[in-house]
């Protein structure tokens, strides 16, 4: 497969990861950020090769967040590498 190609499925992943993030939101486990009064929270930015994933510093939405890559893995045969994971407390 070429280079266009492996473009399209980063692409189709990270929709199915979109999905599960919204899936999240509407069991009102996952609430995502605020960056401002009146506008909707925001859980997640995908760029092609980094992907910011925003969740309120509680246990359960960290663990939410948690399962959500754990079903992500497990649904794509993909790894999520948690050594390139940084967390910043805001």
């Amino acid at each position: 497969m070429g280079a266009q190609g492996s473009h399209y499925i980063v692409i189709l992943c990270m929709e199915g990861l979109t999905s599960l993030l919204k899936k999240f939101e509407r069991k009102r486990k996952l609430y995502g950020i605020k960056v401002c009064r009146g506008v909707p929270p925001i859980t997640h930015l995908f760029f092609y090769d980094d992907y910011f994933l925003f969740c309120r510093t509680t246990k359960n939405e960290v663990d939410t967040f948690h399962n959500i890559l754990g079903d992500f893995e497990s649904s794509l045969g993909l790894s999520v590498n948690l050594k390139k994971f940084e967390f910043i407390l805001a």
